[in-house]
């Protein structure tokens, strides 16, 4: 079970739709989300290893997912420590919405 939680509920990530990457035979990369009428909520996004544009290619296929869903935007919540992932995602097109002091 990966456990994460998402708009006041704990969800397992497992049984959400995921997009993998496999590169030489190998487990590269796995998102999980989680399609609305209108949004997608990114839950999960791993990587086996970091700077291979394994993660670029995974955000790039959900939204391709999410845009033919009719989705209107993406969106994730990361913690407010984590300034390598808030990094990553800002450079991809992402803005900060809201910090929660303590998050």
């Amino acid at each position: 079970m990966a456990v994460v939680a998402r708009r006041a509920e704990v969800v397992d990530a497992l049984t959400r739709p995921a997009i993998t990457a496999i590169e030489e035979d190998e487990l590269a990369g796995v998102l999980s989300y989680e399609l609305g009428p209108i949004e997608c909520e990114i839950l999960t996004l791993h990587v086996a290893r970091r700077w291979t544009g394994v993660g670029s290619a995974l955000l790039g296929a959900v939204a391709d997912v999410a845009t033919a869903a009719g989705c209107r935007r993406c969106w994730l919540v990361t913690t407010n420590d984590n300034v390598d992932a808030l990094r990553f995602y800002q450079r991809r097109g992402f803005h900060v919405r809201t910090i929660r002091c303590g998050g």
